[in-house]
């Protein structure tokens, strides 16, 4: 187990996962925090962190932390729109812009028929 300040490291598999504890990003993303997160992900490649208080916000202040984001702008479909605040956030989901849920027979949602049943996210 590796410890700074109050976050901490706990090895899942040897040099494959890693566990991380007492971040919480409530009030941004500090340089210790941020870190660490890049020495666990380079060391380990996957690293769980749960309950950090993450909005989008400090999503995309972390996600700059690792280097220049992707903007998903080219890839949203002409006339559709982006729900989250964010278009460097990516949006894999079954959510339409307004909250319902996609038509499972519309363009959305006949690609989600092939691409969500191979992605997990656990909240």
């Amino acid at each position: 187990m590796t410890q700074t300040a109050d976050i901490s490291l706990i090895e899942l598999r040897p040099g494959f996962a890693a566990e991380i504890t007492g971040v919480d990003f409530a009030n941004g993303v500090t340089e210790d925090a941020s870190c660490f997160l890049r020495d666990a992900v380079t060391k380990y490649g996957v690293v769980v962190i749960r309950s950090t208080n993450l909005t989008d916000d400090t999503h995309v202040e972390l996600a700059r932390t690792f280097g220049e984001l992707d903007d998903v702008t080219p890839y949203i479909a002409a006339g559709r729109k982006n729900r989250l605040k964010y278009d460097e956030l990516f949006d894999v989901s079954n959510v339409e812009a307004d909250g319902s849920i996609v038509d499972s027979e519309g363009p959305k949602g006949q690609a989600n028929k092939v691409t969500l049943p191979f992605l997990h996210i656990r909240f």
